[in-house]
């Protein structure tokens, strides 16, 4: 069985995350540029990674009659009482670039403590009548020093729990089995397999 579905995001490498994570269970993922469309901006001012999650899905379902996927996801520090958080990507953008980003968070915790977590909810639109919600956390750690490694967000200084180095460092394969992307899409695939759609 084939399911298709449409991930609400401008960013490639989102998209081919989660296709090397979906596809296996039979779900053909499309971005907007399949489609030849394009994802409208939209103000995340959501409270929560589920309000951002469901705004971005609910305004991607406005263009396709598909169903459709968005996330909102971050980096949570304990020391700093949960920052960035949702304001994640807009703190990168703050620092001028995630090079930058990574090198004031990894600053900030100088002598402070380093557990961390990275959140990930998503949202799916267009096959129930309310959104579905299945939100992933893998627990970790902010590495003490940062090499500049120019990697995928904050994958370079993000060390998950039982393992000794950084999500950028780790093999794909291990990384899509247990990111917190990943682990929120186990829900999701559990959800349509209940439902005899995959």
């Amino acid at each position: 069985m084939n399911f298709e579905i449409v991930l609400a995001t401008n960013n490639q490498h989102k998209v081919d995350e989660y296709r090397s994570i979906l596809s296996k269970y039979g779900i053909t993922l499309y971005s907007f540029p399949d489609l030849n469309l394009v994802m409208p901006e939209v103000k995340e001012d959501g409270k929560t990674f589920k309000d951002n999650a469901i705004k971005k899905a609910l305004a991607a379902a406005k263009i396709v009659k598909f169903p459709v996927i968005a996330d909102d996801s971050g980096l949570c520090l304990k020391a700093l009482k949960g920052f960035p958080g949702i304001k994640t990507a807009r703190f990168a953008k703050s620092c001028g670039n995630q090079i930058n980003a990574n090198q004031e968070i990894v600053d900030r915790l100088k002598g402070k403590d380093h557990h961390a977590t990275f959140n990930c909810t998503i949202a799916l639109v267009n096959l129930a009548h309310e959104p579905l919600i299945f939100e992933g956390v893998v627990k970790g750690k902010i590495v003490d020093e940062y090499n500049k490694e120019n990697g995928f967000g904050y994958d370079p200084i993000f060390i998950p729990e039982g393992k000794s180095v950084t999500f950028f460092h780790l093999d794909k394969k291990i990384k899509n089995e247990i990111s917190h992307r990943a682990l929120a899409c186990k829900k999701l695939i559990t959800t349509l397999k209940v439902n005899n759609l995959i």
